[in-house]
Parts: structure tokens; C-alpha cells; sequence
């Protein structure tokens, strides 16, 4: 648990009676030290192909900030004040068109102290897709992505020529 510290000298006093005499005891405590302390709290964070929403936490008695070292990551927020509640952090993850996992690393920094959090994303499975085109010679049906590709086969038609015409690498 993180609170707020008082860092300013405090005084008391303590009074001893005994009948009539008394006697007062003064006592100072001298002015505490801050000391920065951030807390990042984060589950699995494993994305699904097709885009994620994510979350982990973040408490600390100083500001803090996020970071990510990918375009493909969203923060949200960014950073926060110091606070004695934890802060819930989302990360919106964009969906991964590429057939290899990903990972994103996050950082969470705040007065010298860094945290990091890893988001590890599973690669698309690809899938046929439609072509644009009607697989005539004048009017071929276009290739343009991977998907696009897997369909070839149920395009082809069984004796006659089908036109097919490549637009990506």
C-alpha cells in the first residue's frame, strides 16, 4: 500500500502528573525521507490475433508514465499523479496481420524506478478470402494478399482457363 508522506518535522508533548507537581516532556521527530515506490501489477497479457483489450495496474506515490516500444500498442492512460489507489492501465492492442507472434514491451517509469510489462500476441491464421475479378482474360481475378492466394484453388475452374493476375508480392 502506498500513501502520502509527511516529510515535515512533527512535535508532542507528554505531561506527567503526579499531585501537584507536573512536568512536561517535549519530544521532536525529526523530517522522514521521501522515497519514490511504484507498484505495476500485471496477469497474462496474451493477445488474440484479431486485436485484444488488456489491462494491468499501476500504483505510486510519485508521476509515473507508459510507454511502448511499437505502433501497434495503445496506451491508455499514459501516466498518472501519485495516488494511493491503483491506476488501471488498457492497452488496446491492433489486430496482428501477419502469421508470426508478436511481443510489444511497455514500460512504466516514475523518479528513477522502471517496471516493465511484456504483451506477447499470436500470429493470424490466414484464411481464404474473395478476389476481386471475374477470372476472364479481360477481367482476371486479382491476387493482392495471402488470403487472396489460399482462394485460388476454389477459384480454378475444373476444365476451362481461369485468369488470375498477381497485384502484391
Amino acid at each position: 500500500e502506498f500513501s502520502e508522506v509527511n516529510t515535515d518535522p512533527r512535535t508532542g508533548n507528554i505531561t506527567v502528573r503526579s499531585g501537584e507537581l507536573t512536568e512536561v516532556v517535549e519530544i521532536t521527530q525529526s523530517s522522514a525521507e521521501f522515497v519514490a515506490a511504484m507498484s505495476v501489477k500485471a496477469d497474462d497479457l496474451n493477445a488474440d490475433a484479431d486485436g485484444d483489450e488488456l489491462t494491468f495496474t499501476v500504483t505510486s506515490n510519485v508521476a509515473w508514465t507508459a510507454t511502448t516500444d511499437v505502433d501497434w500498442v495503445v496506451l491508455s492512460p499514459a501516466g498518472s499523479e501519485a495516488s494511493a489507489e491503483a491506476v488501471t492501465v488498457t492497452a488496446t492492442v491492433a489486430e496482428n496481420l501477419l502469421t508470426k507472434e508478436r511481443t510489444a514491451v511497455v514500460k512504466v517509469a516514475a523518479d528513477g524506478i522502471e517496471e516493465t510489462v511484456t504483451i506477447v500476441q499470436g500470429g493470424s491464421v490466414p484464411k481464404p478470402q474473395a478476389m476481386d475479378g471475374a477470372g476472364t482474360e479481360s477481367d482476371p481475378y486479382l491476387i493482392k494478399t495471402v488470403g487472396n492466394m489460399l482462394a485460388v484453388r476454389d477459384a480454378a475452374k475444373v476444365d476451362a482457363t481461369t485468369y488470375f493476375r498477381m497485384e502484391n508480392d
